[in-house]
């Protein structure tokens, strides 16, 4: 899922959904990273 950039305070932030296993939609966020890359990784061994 993509990074945005938060225009208030310019850190970065990831958040995706994902189905837990009682079939309900759940959304997943975390806010303040430093970098974009930063948000990416957190994404990436999140899912």
């Amino acid at each position: 899922m993509p990074a945005n950039r938060d225009k208030k305070t310019g850190k970065w932030n990831c958040q995706f959904y994902y189905t837990d296993w009682t079939g309900k939609k759940v959304k997943k966020m975390k806010r303040g990273f430093e970098t974009k890359k930063e948000a990416q990784d957190w994404d990436d061994t999140s899912n």
